[in-house]
């Protein structure tokens, strides 16, 4: 038996769900995509956030025809909805905009810190039980945010 903190490709194969798996590889590409067609679609003006969200809706409500789920809809639950669709499109027209007239190599380093801030809200807002496994998660994205911050300086210092 291993251990639930270990994970083989052996193991993900061998449980015949997959399905978190091919969700991940979707968000790695659809990442990729999104800031392939950033650049390509936003100008000075006007980024492709819009773009982005309006896709993301599309994609979404397909997936909602096809994924059988129980749904509970209660007042909390389109109140909770409404936010995090504020709240996420402020954040990518507020991360969009930052990118394009802002110093980006700050901005990035920034950027890592999201998985951290996410993190601390979700312990707090569902009271999730910590372990030391979060916290060294944690020191391990800070780390490596420095150590990217660091690197786009002393290249910066080479040119």
């Amino acid at each position: 038996m291993s251990s639930p903190y270990s994970l083989s490709l052996q193991e993900l194969a061998s449980s015949g769900n997959l399905f978190p798996a091919y969700w991940a590889v979707s968000a790695a590409i659809a990442w990729a995509l999104y800031n392939v067609f950033a650049n390509k679609l936003g100008n000075d003006s006007e980024g492709s956030v819009t773009v982005f969200m309006f896709g993301s809706g599309v994609v979404t409500s397909l997936l909602l025809l096809v994924i059988n789920e129980r749904r509970d809809w209660s007042t909390q639950t389109l109140l909770e909805l409404g936010f995090m669709a504020l709240a996420t499109n402020i954040g990518y027209f507020m991360w969009d905009y930052s990118m394009r007239k802002g110093n980006a190599a700050f901005i990035s380093l920034l950027s890592y810190f999201i998985p951290i801030t996410s993190t601390i809200v979700t312990v707090v807002y569902l009271h999730v039980v910590t372990t030391l496994y979060l916290f060294i998660g944690a020191f391990l994205v800070v780390a490596g945010a420095y150590i990217t911050h660091l690197s786009i300086n002393n290249d910066r210092k080479a040119s």
